[in-house]
């Protein structure tokens, strides 16, 4: 299980580098030349967001100004999926919010990650569900009021955790409704989406 969430971090830390590529073929045309000499120590940044330690190393000479697109990018990506902050304005926490009221229209890499992670949801039979939130959240760590949750918290929280009620809806494009269970609402947890 501890490979799957690695995988998964390192798929979405690849598409992530990825995206801060240059569309614009004859620039990347004209510098194909200039940057495929390598360098033997990389440039590398470190820092701690969406809750873990990120590593990006470049080894293409002269794009060192590459890590600072990429952390933007993750930090960017951050702000849309947090689930921790306490106003609640995220592209989930509204997911969530509206969870069997209204479907919600969130952007282009929200609705694909959501989308992935309910794939990786379904081929692990639910082993790896994005809608684990309601029981992590009980814990609430990383804050100072962490602690352990009773059982009869948990055996509460068990039956709202169900990939199988978020509903896609390819044809409006980023429009997600998630269906009431037990009168509660089901809630997508930011960890399962892009860490494991």
């Amino acid at each position: 299980m501890k490979k799957l969430y690695m995988l998964i971090a390192l798929v979405l830390l690849m598409a992530i580098v990825t995206a801060c590529g240059n569309n614009d073929t004859k620039k990347s045309e004209a510098s194909k030349d200039e940057s495929s000499e390598l360098v033997s120590q990389p440039y590398t940044k470190t820092d701690f967001l969406m809750g873990t330690i990120n590593v990006v190393k470049i080894y293409d000479k002269g794009k060192e100004d590459v890590l600072l697109k990429a952390f933007d990018r993750i930090k960017e990506l951050d702000k849309q999926i947090t689930t921790s902050d306490s106003a609640k304005t995220s592209e989930v926490d509204k997911v969530n919010l509206a969870a069997g009221k209204n479907p919600v229209k969130v952007n282009d890499d929200v609705y694909y990650l959501i989308k992935e992670g309910l794939k990786y949801s379904a081929s692990s039979s639910g082993s790896f569900d994005i809608t684990i939130g309601p029981l992590t959240s009980l814990w609430h760590i990383g804050f100072d009021d962490a602690r352990k949750p009773s059982q009869a918290e948990i055996d509460a929280a068990l039956p709202l955790i169900d990939y199988t009620k978020v509903k896609l809806d390819d044809a409006k494009k980023n429009r997600i409704l998630r269906r009431k269970r037990h009168g509660d609402r089901l809630r997508c947890d930011r960890q399962r989406l892009y860490r494991g």
